[in-house]
């Protein structure tokens, strides 16, 4: 994937779990000779996005953390799902790197899968780390690109 010379694509991170990650970095290295560029992490908040937003918010693992930020005495779940939808109408796009899909919509865990239900609907593309994931969401969710990334070692 390239865009046409001089273009470039900004990525946000969400939620922020650490610039330590070799994987991660080595990712975000790789995408960056062709027009992507990590230009932070961010957490989810009442001011966030910023202005410029981001081309791209790039979910991670650790729904949890999405939360984090969320007002006393208001349901997580639901605010998470209104700060993903105040990003979308910023124009940003939602990516999400789907983790644990053993887990994916346990009922078990209602604010878990109640983000990813917002997820499956909202984002623009699901990455996964394996063809049984690409298949599971593709059956989850609306018509959605779904893109498998190996998990490797960093070089």
């Amino acid at each position: 994937m390239s865009f046409p010379a001089g273009a470039r694509l900004s990525v946000a991170r969400a939620p922020w779990t650490t610039d330590e990650n070799p994987y991660q970095l080595a990712v975000y290295a790789a995408l960056a000779a062709h027009g992507i560029d990590l230009v932070g992490t961010a957490d989810l908040s009442e001011e966030w996005p910023t202005d410029p937003a981001p081309d791209v918010l790039h979910i991670q693992w650790r729904l949890d953390r999405l939360a984090r930020r969320a007002p006393q005495g208001e349901d997580p779940a639901t605010w998470v799902c209104d700060r993903l939808d105040q990003v979308r109408r910023t124009g940003t796009t939602l990516a999400w790197t789907v983790h644990e899909p053993g887990a994916l919509l346990d009922p078990a865990d209602p604010y878990r899968s109640s983000v990813e239900r917002h997820l499956l609907t909202h984002a623009a593309v699901a990455l996964v780390h394996d063809e049984p994931t690409a298949r599971l969401v593709t059956a989850l969710a609306r018509p959605l690109r779904t893109r498998e990334l190996p998990v490797a070692p960093p070089p």
